[in-house]
């Protein structure tokens, strides 16, 4: 699997950026991002074998949505992005690439330094090789930190609380709960 290819051309690609943030308080920021990128000779896995090939033109466009405020000890942190990625000869959607995402954090700050937090991600269905078609799915994390001194902190994880089973690529698996 994942066979070679001598005759494999280089990617090469350009990406154009626009973005406008606003802070309309002292701790709250919301940023908008739209992009475009064009990329030549992209690489990818095809066939049976999965042999690199070269995907002529692609077009990758997106946008993200950003925000982050805070509220006393409670700071809040999320962003949505949409993502059209394409190869431009066949107008096929690219491999792999969700075309939306979400994710919000939030964490506690403690008066003695220590902070506690929570993260939640979203992510779409997508395609994937052989006409797979991957699940969308939606994970949450723990974490916590604790200083110790200066310079130190120990820090605690709590991965995929709800043990969800989803794939990044199909036929692999990813952890299940883990800390």
């Amino acid at each position: 699997l994942f066979a070679g290819n001598p005759l494999l051309d280089p990617e090469r690609s350009g990406t154009g950026e626009a973005g406008l943030d606003w802070t309309p308080g002292a701790r709250t920021r919301v940023g908008l991002s739209l992009f475009r990128t064009r990329v030549k000779d992209l690489i990818v896995f095809t066939g049976e074998l999965f042999n690199a090939a070269n995907v002529e033109r692609a077009d990758i466009d997106g946008a993200e949505l950003e925000f982050e405020t805070g509220f006393g000890a409670l700071s809040l942190h999320g962003n949505l992005n949409w993502l059209d990625a394409r190869n431009r000869d066949s107008g096929d959607a690219l491999l792999r690439r969700a075309p939306r995402k979400a994710a919000l954090s939030a964490d506690w700050s403690f008066g003695n330094g220590a902070i506690a937090g929570i993260d939640f991600s979203a992510v779409a269905a997508r395609p994937d090789a052989g006409n797979v078609r991957l699940g969308g799915y939606g994970l949450v994390d723990l974490r916590a930190s604790l200083p110790l001194a200066a310079g130190w902190r120990v820090e605690a994880r709590l991965e995929n609380l709800g043990d969800r089973d989803y794939e990044l690529v199909s036929g692999y698996n990813t952890p299940g709960r883990s800390g």
